[in-house]
């Protein structure tokens, strides 16, 4: 995204279609929002905030863009405070404040890529690999694979969920009684080759061990960040983060980085 972006152009007000609950304090949104639908990119995401146009909350939140189907756009929202218990609680017909696409791309979604890519999401970190998993499909590239971990027992609407748009996708869970035993970390450990990708975004435990044991065992290691943010088009330097090439903006460098650039012990 350029320098010196114009807000007023990223943002707009979308109409929230439905809203499905998968877990306790997990939800999906289904927002009309043709503008948005017409040009996000796996790995963008956007602010969203309750009750568009007025202030409260001020500022909106950051939320992975999931899926997108016409002009209606997927979010997965995971109610960790007030702004995201506000967007939850909506109902269908209200207005939803859409300031977006942010961030930089992981690619264009368009041609096939050629390495094989891991997606690996903990939990509702799935959300973005989904998108890119779709876009994937739709470009014929068959070489890309979404690894969803979770807890286990109690998980099964989630699981069903993800089954549903991920039909080829591999689930890893901590008590074994979901899919595969164990966790993305372990199972990626057994199936990565050297020209392979990881794309990776969940919680920072997950994130910090998958660096620390597969960085230096394939290609590229694209890591997601996941941090507070006002302005989402870089002019604020709120979602700062240190990298060899110095500092970094979540919003418009990320909020994928390649992990070998992050500087780990800075954050």
């Amino acid at each position: 995204m350029a320098e010196g972006c114009d807000a007023a152009k990223l943002d707009q007000v979308g109409t929230l279609l439905e809203v499905e609950s998968v877990l306790p304090g997990l939800v999906i949104l289904k927002i009309d929002a043709p503008r948005l639908a017409a040009s996000a990119l796996p790995g963008q995401f956007v602010l969203l905030r309750a009750h568009a146009p007025s202030t409260d909350p001020l500022l909106g939140r950051p939320i992975a863009i999931m899926r997108i189907e016409g002009d209606r756009v997927f979010f997965m929202i995971q109610i960790v405070g007030r702004g995201t218990k506000l967007l939850a609680e909506l109902r269908p017909g209200e207005p939803v404040g859409i300031r977006g696409p942010l961030g930089t791309p992981l690619w264009d979604g368009r041609a096939p890529l050629e390495s094989r890519v891991w997606l690996a999401g903990g939990g509702a970190g799935v959300a973005p690999m989904l998108l890119a998993h779709q876009r994937a499909l739709e470009c014929g590239c068959r070489t890309i694979v979404p690894v969803m971990g979770i807890p286990g027992k109690g998980c099964e609407p989630l699981v069903a969920w993800f089954s549903r748009f991920a039909p080829d996708g591999v689930v890893v869970s901590d008590d074994g009684t979901l899919g595969v035993h164990g966790n993305p970390v372990s199972y990626l450990e057994g199936v990565v080759k050297p020209d392979d990708e990881i794309w990776v975004c969940g919680p920072d435990p997950m994130v910090h061990a998958l660096v620390k044991c597969l960085v230096s065992k394939v290609k590229r290691v694209m890591t997601s960040f996941e941090v507070r943010m006002a302005c989402g088009f870089g002019g604020c330097l709120a979602c700062s983060i240190a990298t060899r090439s110095g500092k970094k903006r979540v919003c418009v460098d990320g909020s994928f980085f390649d992990a070998r650039e992050v500087i780990w012990d800075a954050l």
